[in-house]
């Protein structure tokens, strides 16, 4: 993956902005174009899930299950 990439879907990726106000900030940003969300097909929302659901795992793991 590359230096800002925290995780990749099929069709999400999730980055670590340049230059977040927060120091754990996170984009998840689809891959593809899409005027509407609501076009959004249940396969996009399945790999949102998987993307999102791997991105919180590996933000717990780094920040230790602090709250």
């Amino acid at each position: 993956m590359g230096q800002y990439v925290v995780e990749r879907g099929q069709r999400f990726v999730a980055i670590k902005p340049f230059a977040s106000r927060y120091e754990w900030a996170v984009h998840i940003l689809p891959l593809r174009q899409q005027s509407d969300f609501l076009d959004a097909s249940q396969d996009d929302f399945a790999d949102l899930a998987q993307v999102l659901q791997r991105t919180m795992a590996r933000l717990d793991a780094v920040m230790g299950g602090a709250q």
